[in-house]
């Protein structure tokens, strides 16, 4: 009986202890992870483009999430990038964009800051409803992210010119709340001589408009939320392919 208690007890603190580090030291460790995409008869003008890909800050009003949100902005803007890509959850809530948008200050690049909503920005009150923000919400999110200069795309591209060269920014909406339409997100990047596309749940690479992309980014996984040693991801938010997590 001793033994069958201890072994609880070393159970419960293990849990605890677990619990604690998956809530607060390990999302404070960021790591800055460098790729290099190689892409084909790429234009001069856009040999060596830096791209700096964020997601899933969640900001709310939580000192340690401001706290991990400053620390990835400060590693972001020491990178040197030509761009930066936000793909989604910016906001826990659409409801705490007005408050919390102080938190993204700061974010620059020569070539603009892109971003496109997460299921976490749509979202009402709860970020686990399924009840979608109202209008007015949504446009408040809209406003605070173009006065801090970050340019939110919703189904929508752009493309700007860079010696001599067309670079298109792609952006669908999310398909938590079914708002993605890749397919008009990627209409207007025909003659491209580079198309990114953004988008928060990887699932989106399964549409056949997404191919005619060069560089897909995605969120919402967090990494794979949760990675065991030798295992990898047992479960991430994604409905087909979980190595994409």
């Amino acid at each position: 009986m001793i033994i069958f208690a201890l072994i609880l007890w070393a159970l419960l603190i293990g849990a605890v202890l677990f619990a604690c580090y998956a809530r607060y030291i390990e999302p404070a460790k960021i790591v800055v992870t460098e790729r290099t995409i190689r892409v084909p008869h790429l234009p001069e003008g856009l040999r060596g483009l830096r791209v700096v890909h964020l997601s899933d800050f969640h900001c709310q009003r939580k000192a340690s999430i401001e706290r991990s949100s400053r620390r990835a902005i400060d590693l972001a803007m020491g990178l040197n990038a030509d761009l930066i890509a936000i793909t989604g959850d910016i906001f826990d809530i659409c409801n705490e964009a007005a408050r919390c948008s102080h938190q993204l200050e700061g974010l620059s690049a020569p070539l603009g800051v892109w971003a496109v909503p997460g299921n976490h920005d749509m979202a009402h009150n709860d970020p686990f409803t399924t009840m979608q923000a109202p209008p007015e919400s949504v446009e408040v999110l809209r406003r605070v992210l173009r006065e801090i200069g970050i340019r939110l795309l919703e189904n929508t591209s752009e493309t700007i010119a860079v010696d001599g060269a067309r670079l298109a920014i792609a952006g669908s909406d999310d398909l938590g709340f079914g708002r993605d339409d890749v397919a008009a997100a990627m209409r207007g990047t025909a003659g491209a001589d580079l198309v990114i596309l953004l988008g928060h749940t990887p699932d989106i690479i399964d549409d056949p408009h997404a191919a005619g992309a060069d560089l897909v980014l995605c969120g919402h996984t967090h990494g794979g939320q949760i990675q065991l040693p030798g295992i990898g991801s047992p479960w991430a938010p994604v409905w087909r392919d979980r190595r994409r997590a």
